[in-house]
């Protein structure tokens, strides 16, 4: 059975009084809130397995629901068995998409709602969410993906490949991957709500910032 953690991260390109000033993600970012307050960028969602190995990531403009259709159809993509995710993502329509796909959601209960009866082992999965705040951490604290220098919206994207590459890598030798086996990324996707520019990562040909509107 595939156990997965869903989880976004905010990605501030500028301070809030400098976003009218803001010109290398002009048309490009967009203000949006998190549980921080309010901020100017984008979201990065991203999904990894119980044992910390990132399976797929996708990322939008900051304005984005976390339960979007789009995002979890790329999140989604080849995904099975359960996935546990915070409060956050409630949501029945969601629910009933990821079952049709053969995916089960499992999250906490709101305070304002029924208690429903979990199993232990979902209570005890659930628990283990603080795999993927962990890999955030990394990418945010570590490996410094949310600053204000970028001069291009490659400069960025480029930016934000080589610190996944960097975590996976930090993780690879830490002592919590080392004891589950840990090996690497398995898949990657780029996702950018709305136009922006393509951008072709150099030494992978292969590997395009894969820009909808």
């Amino acid at each position: 059975m595939g156990i997965t953690y869903v989880d976004s991260t905010c990605i501030r390109v500028c301070h809030n009084k400098r976003i009218r000033c803001n010109k290398v993600f002009k048309g490009l970012a967009e203000t949006g809130k998190s549980t921080m307050g309010r901020f100017f960028g984008f979201k990065l969602h991203l999904l990894c397995n119980e044992r910390g190995e990132s399976v797929n990531f996708c990322l939008t403009r900051g304005n984005v629901d976390d339960r979007n259709q789009k995002v979890f159809n790329i999140l989604s993509n080849g995904l099975f068995g359960k996935l546990y995710v915070d409060k956050g993502y409630i949501s029945v329509s969601l629910f009933e998409r990821l079952f049709n796909k053969g995916i089960h959601p499992v999250t906490g209960i709101k305070k304002n709602r029924k208690n429903r009866l979990m199993s232990v082992n979902d209570k005890m999965l659930l628990r283990n969410r603080s795999i993927i705040e962990t890999i955030n951490d990394e990418l945010k604290n570590r490996r410094r993906i949310e600053h204000s220098r970028h001069r291009s919206p490659a400069n960025f994207i480029m930016n934000l490949l080589a610190a996944l590459t960097a975590t996976v890598s930090f993780l690879k030798n830490h002592r919590f991957c080392q004891v589950n086996g840990f090996s690497g990324v398995v898949n990657l996707s780029l996702f950018v709500m709305n136009s922006l520019i393509k951008v072709t990562v150099p030494s992978m040909p292969n590997t395009d910032a894969l820009i909808h509107k």
